[in-house]
């Protein structure tokens, strides 16, 4: 069974404290428990349910026969009093649709008419073939009931005209009806039902229907009615900011903002401010469904059950508002119901309840004051008790002797601290029984006199001493008020005494301390006046004594330098408990600024607040001016170790890192001197020769108290690369000469070792090539001379005799030998002829594709050539034979086991601080890489590899030029080539210069003529060339301005400033030479480019002077050179 419908009407009456609505469903499944149980689906539960509260809904269940089923009750609240709409049946016929697709109802019950209008459209896809039962459907008529072969219920009916009649009998004069409803569908449903029964009401009634406002509007509407009106009520609730309103709430707020009558037709609002009448009541309406909902699922046909109306109960009508209207009770229908009636037992004999009432209280209170006096006395007794013995325990615990006489002046009592204080006992000596004792005992005397209050006496204690004593006397009375003896108290105040007179002996010695102090000591009050100060703190700050000190400056602020040092002190005293210690800045009484170290406290009271302040002060003036001139001092020479490029560092005895400078800790791979401090030499530096030979040393100076100067040591650096250090050391010695650590200074000589083998080599081969180049045209002419002897001798021999093949041999021979002169031609004369622009790409990608199917298959030949490398002003041939010879080499030191040859051809920049620079000038460089995986160069003879005739293989095997004509016609192009080998490793890299940012010698060029349209200045003082250059330039497309006279071009540049987008200027002119037009034109246009044009310079002596010399041409040089270095500049400065 499925109730679907909104019901706040109904259900603020069961919660009257909830603002909202709610839609319930009530399911009653098949839960296995037997044949008989229906599933019930309740959506929308019946506003009448609860009207009547959770009991009068249980009463659906529990009617009748109902108990006998098991139920399962599913509750679905659509809300649709607050949300309504086709968007919102859409969303709740979804999750219907969803939420139940796997159950099975018995019987569905709607309640209100939104509820049974989405049954009605959605019930067949919902639920199909499932009853329906409704209620509490308005503005429906019974023939209208669509579905009705499974659908009957209860229509909500009531009547409009037997109320109003009821209340004209009860108001006579009204002549208004104002009916107050909503634009809900249940209420436009109940307000068309009140609109069909107009028509029965008095002729003379006028009615308004109101159903269209704000709670504001409402209660200034019912305020200001008129006073003919009746108001009749139709259920509805009203959201009002975040707070909604049931019908209830409105009702009582009507009712408080009016006098007018209120009705209604629905019993749930009864007892909110309602009249009363003929109303629908809940109770009944459940009642009529749960036996509808029993005749179903008992299998009887919904069809076959009439349609009913709302059943007829008899009039209900609220007691308090009779009363506030005035109505008389009689007037009321036979049979009528009163709620809030009061109660019949206050209103018969009140008089005689309350007497009776009283008479019962007062006696109880007399009874209990009874109970209280007698249980109170027994307590007294039992405190009484209770605190004699605490009395007792008191008096015996307090460490001071205590003792009380009676009326005749004998001791009556001691505690045991007395008893202890004179050595006596109370129970066991029979003295003080009989009184005897206290009266014979003249150490008793001073306790005994009759003087009172307190005074300071000569006591004798137990042990025989006699002691200073105060004793504190005083009478006490007994219950009567007369005097019942003394009482009296014995303070042993010999300690403080012996205390009082140390402290007056401490006090002696430490004045003599304050006068005498070499510190400074001072208290002052909280706000600085002085208490009190010592000769030193004057003679500190420059005055005779402390009393002069303190009348020149009562207060001491007036003494400090800085004011916000004052401020900081006191800041600080109010933060710390304990004393604080900081550095100041006095003004002494000359005017003299010392620096002073302040250490002080706030002494505080027992309140916690402060006291005064108190410390000491000592002059630090020289010494903080020793501090920072040693601080000056270590910095600058912190700043002179990070300024010298030698590796400085020092240990101590132990061989710790103590210091460092930034070249050292760049050396081991560290910035900050944090990071090795305190470490020794082997936990920094990982290279283990190094850390041996520096171990070594150190030991040495330590043991030997001797320095150890320009020691070479090779090492790595921290990139693995080799280094040469030119190390110094030196110990330390401390203040009796001891030895107390070593100071180490190191020099990078690499490179000047690098220099140093380089220039060795140089001049090694130099003189070789001078030999190799004496010799080599005598070796040609005695060639020249066997070749052609050979050939005209074996014209005269037969072909095939022995003689012939035997002069056949020598002239082959002779022709080995001339290739060998070749060799050493082009190393001992080398020459720069055949040089023009080059892709070396081309020429690597020929030789590599030569070297690949020359190669047995044993061996890989891999090949890497980057596609954007600068031309090099190179022969082909020449670096053709450079891969083939160091290819040659590779194969022949893999031999048979075979290997890998790799070749890579890529750019390489050298800055100017490069380490690879070497000799080579910075630029831009073609590096040939050619390295294999065959056993690797020997270290011992590495040196030796490029000398004429070297060679390692057996006889026959090898010339030994194939090195040596490499590395001549490396360094002929004016390059560099370098060896990296180790075993199974071997590696040569040949650097050769770049065409890139100057042309470094004159050539041709090839390729098509390369086009611009720029305007160029030229500047030449030669009148042929001005003549012709400016007619080839404008050829290539250019608009060119000629001047031969420098000032000239400068004065049109610069100050006419022509729009030129390249100055091409001659270096050799008269007067002004082509630096000088280059200089002036970076300070005035240091955007234009300039190309630097020379018949005797080299273009390395341009490197450097200036910014704007992009290019360098030499001459001679023909159009297509000119074209191709303005082009380079224009689109690289783009």
């Amino acid at each position: 069974m499925l109730f679907t419908r909104t019901f706040v009407d109904c259900f603020h009456e069961f919660r009257g404290d909830l603002n909202f609505d709610i839609l319930l469903g009530l399911f009653v499944e098949k839960l296995g428990l037997g044949p008989s149980a229906p599933v019930i689906g309740y959506g929308g539960f019946l506003r009448q349910l609860f009207d009547l509260g959770q009991h009068d809904a249980h009463r659906f269940l529990g009617y009748d026969e109902m108990s006998a089923f098991n139920i399962y009750l599913q509750i679905e609240y659509m809300d649709s009093k607050r949300y309504s709409g086709e968007k919102i049946n859409e969303i709740l016929f979804n999750y219907y649709k969803f939420k139940f697709k796997t159950t099975h109802f018995d019987l569905i019950v709607t309640s209100d008419n939104n509820a049974y209008e989405f049954i009605s459209e959605h019930g067949e896809d919902l639920f199909p073939e499932v009853p329906i039962v409704f209620c509490g459907i308005n503005d429906v008529e019974a023939g209208e009931v669509p579905m009705r072969s499974r659908m009957t219920g209860v229509l909500e009916e009531f009547e409009v005209p037997w109320n109003i009649e009821l209340a004209l009998k009860f108001h006579p004069g009204k002549k208004r009806l104002v009916v107050i409803g909503d634009q809900s569908m249940t209420g436009v449903a109940i307000a068309n039902q009140v609109r069909a029964q107009v028509p029965g009401l008095p002729s003379e009634i006028e009615v308004e229907f109101l159903d269209e406002f704000t709670l504001d509007e409402l209660i200034s509407k019912v305020r200001f009615a008129s006073p003919d009106s009746i108001f009749f009520f139709i259920p509805f609730y009203k959201d009002v900011g975040e707070a909604v309103y049931s019908a209830q709430d409105l009702l009582e707020i009507v009712w408080r903002e009016t006098s007018v009558p209120l009705y209604s037709a629905w019993e749930f609002l009864l007892g909110h401010g309602m009249v009363g009448g003929k109303m629908i009541s809940g109770y009944s309406h459940g009642q009529a469904v749960a036996e509808m909902g029993l005749r179903i699922l008992d299998g009887e046909s919904p069809a076959d059950i009439e349609i009913s109306v709302s059943p007829d109960d008899p009039p209900k009508f609220d007691y308090r508002v009779l009363m506030r209207l005035g109505i008389n009770q009689k007037l009321l229908p036979a049979g009528s119901i009163l709620i809030n009636q009061p109660s019949p037992f206050y209103s018969i004999n009140r008089h005689q309840f309350w007497t009776i009432i009283i008479s019962l209280v007062i006696l109880s209170l007399v009874l209990i004051l009874l109970v209280i006096n007698i249980w109170e006395r027994k307590q007294i007794e039992v405190r009484i008790k209770n605190q004699l013995s605490f009395l007792r325990t008191l008096m015996d615990t307090l460490p001071i002797p205590i003792y009380f006489t009676d009326r005749g002046g004998a001791i009556a009592g001691i505690n045991r601290a007395f008893e202890h204080w004179f050595g006596v006992s109370w129970e066991h000596d029979k003295g003080f029984e009989s009184q005897e004792l206290a009266l014979a005992e003249t150490r008793f005397a001073p306790l005994l006199d009759l003087r009172m209050d307190s005074y300071e006496a000569q006591v004798r204690h137990g042990d025989g001493s006699l002691r200073s004593a105060v004793l504190h006397k005083a009478t006490y009375a007994d219950a009567q008020g007369e005097n019942a003896g003394i009482v009296g108290v014995i303070y042993d105040i010999s300690d403080r005494k012996k205390a009082e007179d140390d402290l007056r002996a401490a006090e002696e010695k430490y004045r003599t301390i304050f006068e005498n102090s070499a510190l400074g000591i001072f208290q002052t009050t909280p706000d600085g006046s002085w208490m009190v100060a010592n000769p030193a703190l004057a003679r500190m700050l420059g005055y005779p004594s402390p009393e002069d000190l303190i009348a020149d400056n009562p207060n001491i602020s007036s003494l400090y330098f800085q004011q916000s040092d004052r401020k900081r002190v006191v800041d600080l005293y109010q933060q710390n408990r304990g004393s604080v210690e900081f550095e100041v800045l006095f003004r002494t009484r000359a005017g003299d600024i010392i620096t002073a170290n302040l250490n002080a406290r706030a002494v505080r009271g027992c309140n916690d607040d402060f006291c005064h302040f108190e410390g000491f002060v000592e002059d630090i003036t020289d010494r903080k001016a020793a501090e920072l001139a040693l601080a000056a001092s270590e910095a600058m020479l912190q700043l002179v170790l990070d300024t010298i490029p030698q590796l400085v560092h020092w240990k101590d005895r132990e061989l710790r890192i103590i210091g460092a400078n930034r070249n050292f800790l760049a050396h081991v791979g560290q910035t900050e001197l944090s990071a090795i401090y305190g470490r020794k030499y082997a936990e920094v530096v990982s290279y283990p020769h190094e850390v041996e030979q520096i171990s070594r040393l150190d030991e040495e100076v330590v043991e030997t108290d001797g320095p150890r100067f320009r020691l070479r040591l090779e090492t790595r650096n921290r990139d693995g690369e080799n280094m040469w250090l030119l190390v110094n050391k030196v110990p330390l010695h401390g203040p009796r000469g001891e030895v107390v650590g070593i100071l180490s200074t190191a020099e990078d000589i690499t490179q000047t070792m690098n220099l140093e083998k380089q220039l060795l080599q140089s001049q090694k081969m130099e003189a070789i090539g001078t030999l190799a180049g004496g010799i080599a045209h005598d070796f040609n002419n005695i060639l020249t001379s066997i070749m052609n002897s050979t050939e005209l001798a074996m014209e005269d021999i037969p072909e095939d005799s022995l003689n012939w093949k035997d002069l056949e041999r020598s002239l082959k021979a002779a022709v080995r030998g001339s290739g060998l002169i070749k060799q050493i031609l082009t190393f001992s004369r080398p020459t720069q002829e055949g040089f023009l622009p080059t892709d070396l790409r081309e020429v690597v990608s020929e030789a590599v594709a030569l070297i690949r199917v020359s190669m047995p298959r044993n061996i890989t030949v891999l090949s890497e050539i980057d596609d954007d490398l600068p031309l090099c002003l190179a022969d082909p041939t020449q670096v053709h034979q450079i891969v083939m010879n160091l290819a040659t080499n590779a194969f022949q030191a893999l031999g048979e086991g075979g290997g890998n040859i790799s070749i890579h051809l890529s750019r390489m920049t050298l800055d100017r601080d490069d380490t690879q620079l070497g000799n080579l000038a910075p630029g831009i460089y073609s590096r040939l890489c050619i390295e294999d995986d065959g056993p690797g160069i020997d270290e011992n003879i590495q040196d030796k590899i490029y000398d004429p005739f070297f060679t390692t293989k057996g006889k026959g095997e090898g010339t030994g030029l194939g090195l040596a004509v490499v590395h001549g016609i490396v360094r002929n192009h004016g390059g560099e080539i370098r060896l990296s080998s180790t075993p199974g490793f071997t590696r040569f890299d040949i650097l050769l210069p770049t065409m890139n940012d100057l042309c470094l010698l004159p050539g041709e060029c090839a390729g098509a003529l390369v086009m611009g349209n720029e305007r160029l200045a030229f500047i030449e003082d030669d009148e042929d060339q001005l003549m012709l250059i400016p007619r080839v330039l404008e050829q290539l497309g250019y608009e060119v301005h000629s001047f031969q006279n420098p000032a000239e071009a400068i004065f049109a540049i610069c100050d006419e400033e022509l729009p030129f987008d390249l100055v091409i200027t001659d270096y050799d002119m008269p007067g002004m030479n082509g630096f000088d037009v280059a200089g002036i034109l970076q300070e005035r246009r240091p955007d234009l480019p300039v190309i630097m044009v020379s018949g005797r310079k080299q273009a390395e002596e341009f490197l450097g002077q200036a910014d704007n010399i992009k290019f360098f041409l030499g001459k001679p040089y023909n159009r297509d050179m000119v074209g191709r270095a303005i082009r380079d500049v224009l689109d690289k400065d783009v």
